[in-house]
């Protein structure tokens, strides 16, 4: 468990690492969401800046999250290969 302030600290790495996150028009995607890494690299900054965000319930198929993002227009994605 990590205190609060630990996300303040990673905002800066998060925007710069996504093209100065946040602009206009912008929906993030991210994978695994209850891993620390996704909730530090993905759910919370996005929720920081008061972005939506896409979670997917299921097992990751590509052709999936393909559908998903040109759906949504999603610009920015948290997504690593599954074990």
């Amino acid at each position: 468990m990590k205190p609060q302030r630990v996300l303040i600290g990673n905002l800066p790495g998060f925007s710069h690492s996504h093209d100065i996150f946040p602009q206009a028009g912008i929906c993030s995607v991210a994978g695994r969401l209850g891993l620390d890494r996704g909730m530090m690299d993905a759910l919370l900054p996005t929720l920081y800046h008061g972005y939506p965000i896409l979670g997917y319930r299921g097992r990751f198929d590509p052709e999936k999250a393909f559908h998903l993002i040109e759906k949504y227009a999603v610009r920015n994605t948290f997504l690593f290969r599954p074990r």
